[in-house]
């Protein structure tokens, strides 16, 4: 694809590329995230398990 040699044009379809480039990006960087809050999720839910089985122990200890 050969660029025009008019300046508005060319500035025109870097733009439109610059817009697609940053959009490809945002979503790769909040696909990320979402799978960096997905693994606390997961990881919160492993601890409060965690936590009522020693909860369970200790009680059992106690009484």
């Amino acid at each position: 694809m050969e660029l025009s040699p008019d300046p508005l044009h060319r500035a025109t379809v870097l733009a439109a590329l610059l817009a697609l480039a940053l959009c490809l990006c945002t979503r790769r960087s909040l696909q990320a995230e979402k799978e960096r809050l997905d693994q606390i999720e997961r990881d919160l839910a492993e601890t409060a398990l965690l936590a009522e089985q020693r909860a369970r122990i200790l009680n059992a200890l106690i009484d």
